[in-house]
């Protein structure tokens, strides 16, 4: 096993390493090779945490037998016929994707590429920054074999962002609010050059062909960051973006609030929701109809936000039901719901006996949950309705 490899068995969480097994079998299967890439390998060596699993192909994915991969619980989100692209849920809060090899010329800014099947070294050479043009083999002949044909591993040493080619953002305009905020996640710089290229993107006016659909998945990207009301100031500073009535001091209470729920790690793929109304709150009429035009909310979207609402008001309900009376009652009750549902209940609702639960679960029995981790539910519930023990009860005194 090569050092890449053995290193990214102990980074990857065990529900990721399954996946990553199965889409390397069915590869394999298919005499194809596989790549683990973008920013999979670019938290993988950067030594952060792994949020999404990102596969390339040398081939066309969509023709792999997947019936393993669908065995195994994996959910078709999203799917493009054109870059050979599938989404992929998993339980446990996996998320990957797997594309093909591919190239993408541009005819002009913003215009839909020409695609056509490439080498994996063309593939990353085409990305947005060198950070997440690096990627790792994992079958046939370049299994443990790092590819990077832009010098990313160096980049991620001296922790800067950069452009993979000069024409990045004029490419995709979109790469300008990517850069906002993988600057402001990994905390890195971006090179001089890079930011030269990013101020000649905004005078250039590019900004306004970034879609509305783009624009959406930037907003489902915020919902799992730590500090979004940071990017979206430099998104207004720099003229990229512009919500009109946008709450920052409601944002900023969101992030705080997240900080204080110990499941951030899992579960956050519609963290987006609750940020959103955040976002809004106070917001005029029109300024709500125009950030969700801005935005691409769609009605799909708009059913998740009344769905959320809801949610959080039934949580609302159920904490303070007669029947939760015990620790374990209010562990059991709250476990039921996603994280972004305690959140929006967290930030809405005023009623003191609710917020007092809510708190007191997350800070005391969730922990003790996670402590136990493997055990059964009844092992847990069990610990958690025991009553302390008493100072005298621990100690062994010699008569």
């Amino acid at each position: 096993m090569s050092d890449y490899l053995y290193l990214l068995e102990n980074h990857l969480s065990a529900a990721q390493n399954k996946v990553a097994r199965l889409f390397g079998a069915a590869a394999s299967a298919a005499d194809q090779t596989l790549y683990l890439t973008g920013g999979a390998i670019r938290d993988l060596l950067g030594g952060f945490p792994t949020r999404d699993l990102d596969f390339t192909l040398c081939g066309d994915p969509i023709k792999l037998n997947m019936s393993s991969v669908e065995e195994a619980g994996g959910l078709i989100l999203r799917k493009d016929d054109v870059r050979k692209l599938m989404h992929f849920q998993f339980p446990e809060g996996v998320t990957a994707k797997i594309g093909m090899a591919r190239t993408e010329r541009y005819n002009k800014p913003g215009a839909k590429p020409q695609i056509a099947p490439s080498d994996i070294r063309e593939d990353l050479e085409r990305r947005d920054f060198t950070v997440n043009a690096i990627g790792l083999g994992l079958t046939r002949s370049a299994k443990g074999m790092l590819a990077d044909p832009t010098n990313g591993l160096a980049d991620l040493g001296s922790r800067e962002m950069r452009t993979t080619n000069s024409s990045a953002f004029a490419a995709e305009p979109n790469r300008m609010a990517r850069l906002i905020r993988f600057q402001h996640r990994l905390s890195f710089t971006v090179a001089e050059r890079t930011l030269q290229q990013l101020q000649n993107a905004c005078d250039a006016d590019l900004q306004r062909l970034i879609t509305p659909a783009c624009w959406f998945e930037e907003l489902c990207a915020w919902g799992s960051e730590a500090a979004p009301s940071v990017m979206l100031r430099e998104l207004e500073d720099r003229r990229i973006l512009s919500i009109p009535g946008c709450n920052y001091a409601s944002i900023v209470k969101w992030e705080k609030l997240k900080r204080s729920i110990p499941l951030a790690g899992t579960g956050w793929t519609d963290g987006w929701r609750s940020l959103y109304l955040a976002m809004t709150d106070g917001a005029t009429a029109r300024q709500k109809v125009d950030i969700a035009a801005g935005l691409g909310i769609t009605k799909e979207s708009q059913d998740a936000l009344k769905n959320l609402v809801v949610r959080a008001r039934k949580l609302e309900s159920a904490i303070v039901a007669p029947s939760v009376k015990r620790p374990a009652d209010l562990y059991l009750t709250m476990k039921a719901f996603a994280p972004d549902e305690i959140l929006l209940a967290l930030n809405t609702c005023g009623q003191r006996v609710v917020q007092d639960r809510l708190r007191n679960t997350l800070q005391k029995h969730f922990p003790v949950a996670a402590e136990m981790r493997g055990a059964s539910e009844a092992e847990i519930v069990k610990r958690l309705n025991e009553k302390p023990k008493k100072p005298e009860e621990d100690l062994n005194l010699e008569e």
